[in-house]
């Protein structure tokens, strides 16, 4: 449920698409066969109706098809929502509401502490800013469950709705990706420069009283730079 929620907030610009049609009541009245008794009906809620047909297959499985591409998805919303439904929005290529993603912006980036500002290109990429967010994990030394958080979700989708926030295991594995990437680039500076290494070990205990240990190593690379 939480993710539908944060799928809507993605497709913004889709909830406007046939909102001047639609009507404030959730419920209808039909009049059953005997024409005495009215029974209700309840209307689609999800905004991913207004963009996909239901249908029943040949072999009873319900499914939705969109009305842009025709492509066809699994719709049991009891048990799984419309989800999968809203992200589909966001990629099928003949959908005419579809926010350009890809599209090449102007940003003004700051130069230093001056004051003064430049104007740079800059499109969205989901994947720089998961990358760009694993980094923020691992240098200011957050939990993984710091990206489920509600204030920290309310921040992102304000920043840039166009954000799909990952969960907390897709974090973890972001960051082993980076530590991995990081220990091959350490072998293959250590291999060509050979330079001395300093060690620093630093040892502690937790409140639950278990001990840790951290080493550091301190080098100073080719271009004298201390690391």
């Amino acid at each position: 449920m939480e993710d539908e929620v944060e799928m809507v907030n993605k497709v913004q610009a889709l909830v406007k698409c046939g909102e001047s049609g639609a009507s404030n009541d959730s419920t209808s009245n039909v009049e059953s066969d005997s024409g005495s008794k009215k029974r209700k009906i309840m209307k689609e809620r999800s905004v991913a109706w207004r963009h996909f047909s239901k249908f029943t297959d040949d072999e009873g499985v319900k499914k939705a098809k969109c009305k842009y591409c025709a492509e066809e998805y699994v719709a049991n919303t009891k048990n799984s929502g419309t989800s999968n439904l809203l992200s589909y929005l966001l990629k099928c290529l003949n959908n005419p509401h579809k926010p350009e993603t890809s599209q090449t912006k102007l940003a003004f980036q700051p130069k230093g502490q001056t004051g003064d500002v430049s104007l740079i290109p800059w499109k969205f990429d989901q994947e720089a800013c998961r990358r760009a967010l694993a980094r923020m994990i691992i240098i200011d030394e957050q939990p993984f469950i710091s990206v489920e958080k509600d204030g920290f979700r309310d921040f992102v989708r304000a920043l840039q709705p166009l954000f799909h926030i990952p969960s907390r295991t897709t974090m973890t594995r972001d960051c082993f990706e980076i530590y991995h990437d990081e220990k091959l680039a350490l072998k293959s500076i250590f291999k060509e420069s050979k330079q001395r290494i300093c060690f620093l070990a630093d040892t502690w205990t937790s409140i639950q009283r278990i001990n840790y240990m951290c080493v550091t190593a301190h080098y100073i690379d080719k271009n004298w730079n201390l690391h």
